[in-house]
């Protein structure tokens, strides 16, 4: 198949609801001051940002998922299981394992600096992370109640609705492309995988060190993240092998 007739046939609207929500940092700044939720980072409890969190929250991941998953299907009319499975190796393999070794050790340490006044440095967190930390027991979530099930079920019918609301909303509304919905798209994938650890990052140091209200906080949590995840995206994408690190194309 033709450039020609891969661009004709891509589903604008299905790259731009994604980039959407992978751009949502806002939930991620709102969960830190979340009333009942644990969180990497936690600042003062608050009622808006938990209304915030938990509005979006119900739904956001599950569209997420449901796009990849209508991403695999179109992408297997074009490829077979085989050449399907390869690239995805290939494009995702590295990233996993560099998030594993690099990445979540990063989140771990400030999640230690904040809950536990941890005073090590990043790489004490390496002799524990992948022997002591195992070996913690999960807590007990209580699956086999009533009260979890009936939850989980509204939960369950509350995402499906708003996956097919956003899916509708999208064909409707968002199915075009410009210079900047292919920018975002282009780099998506960075964005997803780069988002989180500098959002606990910059998390750490605005809860922990600037005093102001809650409100000046998630706006500096966001428009920093935002900005030096940006930054390091742009970096790596001209950095061979680097680039491919982040799943990009140089």
């Amino acid at each position: 198949m033709s450039n020609v007739d891969r661009t004709k046939d891509r589903k604008n609207y299905l790259d731009n609801i994604r980039t959407i929500i992978i751009g949502l940092f806002l939930a991620h700044s709102c969960e830190m001051y979340h009333l009942k939720e644990g969180f990497y980072i936690e600042g003062i409890k608050a009622l808006v940002p938990t209304l915030i969190y938990s509005f979006l929250t119900g739904w956001y991941m599950a569209v997420l998922f449901f796009i990849a998953g209508l991403t695999t299907m179109y992408s297997l009319k074009k490829r077979t299981i085989k050449e399907y499975y390869i690239e995805r190796c290939k494009r995702l393999l590295v990233p996993f394992f560099i998030g594993l070794f690099l990445w979540v050790p990063i989140q771990s340490y400030y999640t230690l600096r904040n809950h536990y006044d941890f005073d090590g440095n990043a790489l004490d967190v390496y002799k524990h992370f992948f022997t002591t930390y195992m070996l913690i027991p999960m807590h007990d979530m209580n699956v086999w109640s009533i009260d979890y099930a009936w939850r989980r079920l509204v939960w369950a019918i509350s995402c499906t609705t708003a996956v097919f609301g956003t899916i509708g909303f999208g064909q409707r509304f968002l199915n075009k492309t410009n210079a900047l919905t292919k920018y975002l798209s282009s780099r998506s994938f960075a964005i997803y995988y780069i988002h989180m650890t500098v959002v606990i990052a910059v998390g750490y140091y605005v809860v922990e060190y600037v005093n102001c209200n809650i409100a000046l906080q998630i706006g500096m949590i966001m428009g920093i993240s935002v900005v030096v995840t940006f930054a390091l995206i742009e970096i790596a994408k001209r950095i061979p092998g680097v680039n491919g690190m982040l799943g990009m194309k140089r």
